[in-house]
């Protein structure tokens, strides 16, 4: 640690040498002299540099795991499995993967119309379309969940009835459905709507 003789002396060296009317039997090149050890004891991070020995000063270098590959939304073998046994196209885009393609400035979302996409979200409300021969979705259970980047709407027909009114809150919906286009919400903006969904 620099005293703070040192300091003094140094301070005093400067003030004595920049002063030209002061007289000193002191030299030139004993500031000179001064002024560098105490540029040499203090390093720009304020600790001594000849105080720190440089074998005792060891080299930390931080080891990171590689980043992880984010999981797949469907497995391979659950795409299989729709191909094998029901003929159908299941997507290997999420939810708010497909709402971000429909969204953007291409409109996308129509390569990707009646295949089928697989749904994992929180419920949040269940409705019921009036019976009326005119609409759609006459009778079916309208299901909603949130996702990150919007909704999905998601409609199964009365088979669907038993398991459907059993949900509360914060169930996981799991299920299968045909992607159908993107509507907007008047309070909660663009949503994903699907059909012929079928539970897991």
């Amino acid at each position: 640690m620099i005293t703070a003789s040192l300091f003094t002396t140094a301070l005093f060296c400067v003030g004595v040498y920049e002063t030209e009317n002061f007289e000193t039997p002191l030299s030139k090149e004993y500031f000179t002299e001064e002024i560098r050890k105490l540029r040499t004891l203090v390093a720009p991070n304020g600790v001594s540099q000849e105080q720190t020995p440089t074998s005792d000063v060891q080299t930390v270098t931080a080891e990171f795991p590689p980043p992880s590959r984010p999981s797949a939304w469907v497995t391979q073998s659950e795409i299989d499995a729709q191909r094998n046994k029901t003929g159908r196209t299941l997507l290997n885009y999420s939810p708010e993967e497909l709402l971000k393609i429909g969204m953007g400035p291409s409109n996308g979302i129509d390569a990707y119309r009646n295949k089928w996409v697989k749904l994992d979200y929180p419920f949040l409300i269940l409705n019921k379309e009036p019976s009326n021969f005119l609409a759609p979705f006459s009778g079916h259970y309208i299901v909603t969940m949130n996702i990150s980047n919007g909704q999905v709407i998601a409609s199964f027909d009365e088979s669907w009835e038993e398991r459907l009114i059993a949900l509360r809150p914060n169930n996981r919906v799991r299920a299968i459905c045909r992607l159908q286009d993107i509507r907007m919400t008047f309070m909660f903006g663009p949503a994903l709507n699907v059909d012929k969904c079928e539970l897991l």
